[in-house]
């Protein structure tokens, strides 16, 4: 049954795909008004599942993502409607390059393909998911929470009316409505259909889904997230972005758990802290020397492994911005880490060292979302270093093809090798080349017999033979333990690749000599075989083509003396 759904979800994909942005959007905007339309049919449907999570004995913060209101459904429209105020992440070209052959590349931004979002207690994903995969170019398979099924069910019936109303295939926002630990491992199995999997969740809920599934998740950790205030920080900035940071919606993964107070500050600065949090009706809890300034409850070595989604706060002076950091290496979960500080150079450092998606100075965490960074619905923040990292960009569901333009282009797969300069090797290079340098010394031979100067016959006679066995020395001894060396005995003796390149061009306009070009000396574009292959013949066969190389330059360099002969 899962597979018939899948594959569905797969066939629809080449719909979505060949919509331009324009399409998209008034969708979109389609599927806002829907909402907006039917808004009381998804609160009656709501109401239902907040009954049921009642007698489940569900906890407050449960309670409270499961929950939808007018205004969140407000929100919920407004997702979609800003969805399409974004650039199209889809046929971007990212690079362009030209190869030495003339080859053009481009690297060009297609979508993901099939997306899984996997999600626990929020309504609102239903819509926010949906959009963002539509935007993309994605197909995407929706897996709510069993909780949330009375809302997921009204939501879902809305947009794939819209999809229907356009002619398009209702597969393309697909949702499996069996949200238990069963169904989601089936579901994360399946990477015949399922490209990338997202989840967003617990800890707990989103490792399950990392060590069970084989296709790529992209995972959204927790916030444990951490203020240091330094001993420079200004005492109005750190009261107030502390406050920020975790009284503003403190079940959400941006909020800060942990304050780290510079123990230099720390006397002036408490009791202010004390004061303010109280008044925000925060549940503090401080370490020991926390407790010898203000009265708190005791934190305990595990209190800072837990992300609260409540407004509780853990306090703890620290001796120095190393200590801080060596807590949040030990403590942090890679969300968001902030320095209060005045000093700017402590505050590079610290950005610098801590290990985090986000990073902040004299700034509250709370800014980790979507909004900040103009991607839309907040599906969550990446913790991951691969692929994805942050929140969550419209460009993140989007990977990348090469697309090649040519004409008739082949590979040219030897030009350009370079050795580094070295003495032995440019040695080596020229030794190599004394073979053909001596049957050059033929031309002066053949000259010189012809008027009888037998003396210096006799050496260059006797010099040919050194010469050309200093040359076989030299390529079996030199070239044998250096392929570079070979690369350039092949370019010494033959024309380079490149310069047929050129040569082709230069005649494009003679079609009989740019033929002939091509179809008797395109073969010598492969040469890197030549080189490969005298590495691999026996030593006598590379002897023989060694000496009827040079009987040819011999001959060659005998005739034009004999020309110089009668010429002069």
């Amino acid at each position: 049954m899962l597979q018939k759904v899948l594959q569905k979800a797969v066939e629809a994909q080449r719909y979505i795909e060949t919509m331009d942005d324009a399409q998209k959007n008034r969708i979109l905007l389609e599927m806002a008004d829907a909402i907006l339309a039917n808004s009381e049919i998804i609160l009656e449907a709501n109401k239902k599942d907040m009954a049921l999570a009642y007698e489940n004995n569900l906890n407050d913060v449960g309670l409270d993502r499961l929950s939808l209101t007018p205004s969140r459904i407000i929100d919920m429209v407004n997702v979609l409607k800003r969805m399409t105020t974004y650039p199209n992440p889809v046929g971007i070209i990212q690079e362009e390059l030209e190869t030495h052959e003339g080859l053009k590349v481009n690297k060009v931004s297609i979508p993901l393909g099939v997306v899984s979002i996997i999600y626990e207690l929020r309504p609102s994903m239903t819509s926010d998911g949906a959009a963002l995969c539509f935007k993309t170019g994605n197909v995407c398979v929706l897996k709510g929470a069993d909780d949330t099924e009375n809302s997921n069910h009204a939501i879902i019936k809305i947009l794939h009316e819209v999809l229907e109303k356009n002619n398009l295939p209702k597969e393309i926002i697909t949702f499996v409505f069996d949200g238990s630990k069963e169904g989601i491992v089936k579901l994360v199995k399946e990477d015949s259909y399922i490209d990338a999997v997202l989840t967003r969740g617990g800890a707990i809920f989103n490792r399950y889904i990392e060590l069970h599934s084989v296709v790529p998740v992209i995972a959204f950790d927790r916030g444990l997230n951490h203020i240091y205030i330094d001993k420079e920080a200004h005492h109005r900035k750190a009261l107030e972005v502390s406050r920020n940071s975790k009284c503003l919606i403190p079940n959400v993964c941006n909020a800060t758990e942990t304050l780290l107070i510079h123990k230099a500050i720390a006397p002036a600065l408490l009791p202010k802290l004390y004061k303010l949090f109280k008044a925000e009706g925060t549940q503090l809890k401080g370490c020991a020397l926390t407790q010898e300034i203000i009265e708190v409850e005791e934190a305990k070595e595990e209190d800072f492994h837990i992300e609260y989604l409540a407004n509780i706060l853990n306090l703890k002076i620290v001796n120095s911005m190393e200590e801080a950091l060596q807590h949040i290496d030990k403590h942090g979960s890679g969300h968001s880490e902030a320095i209060i500080t005045e000093n700017m150079q402590t505050a590079e450092e610290f950005m610098n060292r801590a290990d985090a998606t986000c990073l902040y100075h004299n700034a509250s965490t709370k800014f980790s979302d979507g909004d900040t960074f103009g991607s839309g619905p907040e599906v969550g923040i990446a913790t991951n270093k691969l692929h994805v990292r942050g929140p969550l960009r419209i460009d993140a569901l989007t990977t990348y093809k090469y697309k090649m333009y040519g004409e008739g282009t082949t590979r040219l797969t030897w030009s350009g090798y370079f050795t580094k300069f070295s003495f032995l090797t440019t040695l080596g290079i020229g030794v190599m080349l004394l073979p053909t340098l001596a049957s050059w010394l033929t031309i002066p031979l053949a000259y010189m017999a012809s008027k009888a100067n037998f003396s210096l016959v006799l050496v260059i006679l006797f010099l040919i033979p050194l010469l050309t066995m200093a040359g076989l020395y030299a390529k079996f001894k030199l070239a044998k333990s250096h392929n570079s060396l070979i690369k350039w005995f092949a370019k010494a003796f033959y024309v380079h690749s490149e310069q047929l390149i050129r040569l082709e061009k230069r005649f494009e306009k003679f079609p009989k000599i740019s033929n002939y070009l091509v179809s008797n000396l395109k073969g010598l574009k492969q040469f890197i075989s030549l080189p490969s292959a005298l590495m691999k013949l026996p030593k006598k066969a590379v002897i023989v083509f060694t000496v009827m190389h040079s009987i040819f330059w011999v001959l060659l360099g005998s005739f034009i003396g004999s020309i110089l002969t009668l010429l002069f």
